[in-house]
């Protein structure tokens, strides 16, 4: 995996396997300590993660 000059590299967390977890992405990104709570709802738009819906 390539450099990211945008964030951390670590590759554990809410991209590898959490989703078989049940832990919901908030959750997953607050319980790596990279993010606290206030970051993650300042930057994550949930409705853009889901897509248009019906049309």
């Amino acid at each position: 995996m390539g450099s990211n000059p945008t964030g951390p590299t670590n590759t554990t967390g809410p991209t590898t396997g959490d989703a078989d977890e049940g832990t919901a992405l908030r959750e997953a990104a607050l319980a790596t300590g990279y993010v606290n709570a206030e970051q993650f709802d300042r930057v994550v738009n949930p409705a853009a993660k889901v897509g248009r819906v019906g049309g």
